[in-house]
């Protein structure tokens, strides 16, 4: 469940105030998710409690040379518990998402070869569903919690103070991280060739997430038509790194699993083998065509002009 952010923020803000306005914001989008992961009701409601704790420490990881240390290493070993703990169920979620598109890709022949997989599959993600459940009961889910409402305001608490405690304000902050995050990502990128690992384009891909977030942040402090080209901008290529990602990761997971099926090989086990040898193919042949698109969509991204107005829409002379 997604909701709307009860907030606007105001380029003279604190950026502790604006911190506290973003966390109380994505805790709300936390706690109105956790119906739906006890009932398991939808499995979107996992994944938007995943992206709220994924977007929350991406703000302190932002915001790491304003806010106070100890304070700021608290609440980011709170949220990594979180995701820790809701890890396994999602990676099954999304394996399991898979199964239509795999009976698809296969010979009718092999098709049959796959259902006791993903049966007994679906039978380690109802396991780990209860494990989840059993941890949103728990005191140190509660702690976790309360420690994160401490720093955040309540949702329906008013935002428009704004504090003079020393410090610059939240504009200056947002447009030096953002200026900073976008170096990066143009750097990781242009170090990328036809003979880099995958793990650079995943490095690019975590890269484009961080600036896509600090965006989104701090979208209210700019211009609305340029910050919503941007945000565009990055989250397209965000998104085509993230497919190839997903084949990476499926392939690696098939890979595993083929390994582990015992032999010696009967005709079941010798149907199941072929099956996820063929599909591991078929993971492969769709990673190294995303792979071979890559330079092009890097350098729609990498445009020198959208470059120049980018830089001029973030440089501190702009405030």
């Amino acid at each position: 469940m997604k909701i709307e952010a009860p907030f606007r923020l105001a380029p003279e803000m604190s950026v502790h105030r604006a911190a506290q306005a973003i966390f109380g914001h994505l805790i709300a989008v936390m706690r109105a998710n956790e119906p739906g992961i006890r009932q398991d009701s939808d499995i979107e409601c996992l994944h938007d409690f995943r992206v709220a704790v994924r977007r929350s420490r991406s703000l302190l990881t932002l915001l790491k040379k304003e806010l106070d240390p100890a304070q700021r290493a608290e609440l980011r070993a709170g949220l990594r518990a979180l995701g820790q703990a809701t890890n396994a169920l999602r990676d099954l979620d999304v394996y399991l998402a898979q199964r239509a598109r795999y009976q698809k890709i296969l010979p009718a022949a092999l098709r049959p070869a796959i259902a006791p997989w993903f049966d007994a599959l679906g039978c380690r993600r109802d396991r780990e569903a209860k494990k989840v459940v059993r941890f949103l009961s728990s005191r140190p889910y509660g702690r976790i919690m309360e420690r994160l409402e401490r720093f955040a305001p309540a949702v329906a608490e008013p935002v428009n103070p704004v504090e003079t405690a020393g410090g610059p304000p939240i504009v200056t902050v947002a447009r030096r991280e953002i200026a900073r995050l976008f170096a990066k990502t143009l750097r990781v990128g242009r170090r990328i060739d036809a003979s880099s690992a995958d793990d650079r384009l995943h490095r690019l891909r975590i890269q484009c997430k961080q600036l896509r977030y600090a965006l989104e942040f701090f979208h209210d402090l700019f211009a609305p038509g340029p910050v919503g080209q941007a945000i565009r901008q990055v989250k397209s290529l965000q998104e085509y790194l993230g497919l190839f990602n997903d084949r990476s990761v499926q392939q690696r997971f098939l890979f595993e699993h083929l390994k582990r099926i015992p032999a010696p090989h009967g005709p079941r086990r010798m149907a199941q083998a072929a099956a996820v040898g063929a599909l591991i193919g078929v993971l492969f042949m769709e990673k190294e065509h995303q792979r071979a698109g890559f330079e092009e969509v890097f350098d729609r991204f990498s445009d020198p002009e959208q470059v120049r107005r980018l830089r001029k829409l973030f440089s501190p002379s702009e405030e």
